[in-house]
């Protein structure tokens, strides 16, 4: 499964502004597996370089996406956006429990180095918030 096109709408988003953002949903929601990956994609790229953009979203992205049975299409973006976003004092224990029961149930190398990634970077801007 490539990419696709998913840099350059990334690319595009992070030139042109944060109110692009909301376009991305649906394809987050109610698209096949496939564009689904490749939206993650743009979101996690959009992440990495600009983590404030996403704070609107962040309700949506731990209550509807980030859910025990991760979507497969989610496997490799979701657990490293969950470390790039600050979360608010009170979400932490839920992201914590996502990643580490991702981390125990997802049997995939990738997703499980995400998690920890994740982890440690929750871990620093939350300590005490990861003890396991």
């Amino acid at each position: 499964m490539g990419k696709g096109f998913a840099d350059d709408v990334a690319a595009y988003i992070l030139q042109q502004g944060p109110e692009l953002l909301i376009a991305l949903w649906p394809g987050l929601t109610h698209a096949p597996p496939l564009l689904r990956s490749r939206t993650a994609h743009v979101l996690e790229t959009v992440a990495k370089q600009k983590p404030e953009w996403l704070q609107p979203f962040q309700p949506e992205i731990l209550h509807q996406m980030a859910k025990p049975d991760l979507d497969k299409a989610f496997y490799f973006h979701i657990p490293p956006i969950m470390g790039l976003l600050k979360w608010p004092d009170e979400d932490v224990a839920l992201v914590v429990e996502r990643l580490e029961h991702w981390l125990q149930h997802i049997d995939h190398q990738f997703v499980k180095v995400f998690c920890l990634q994740s982890l440690t970077d929750i871990s620093v801007r939350h300590p005490g918030s990861v003890t396991k």
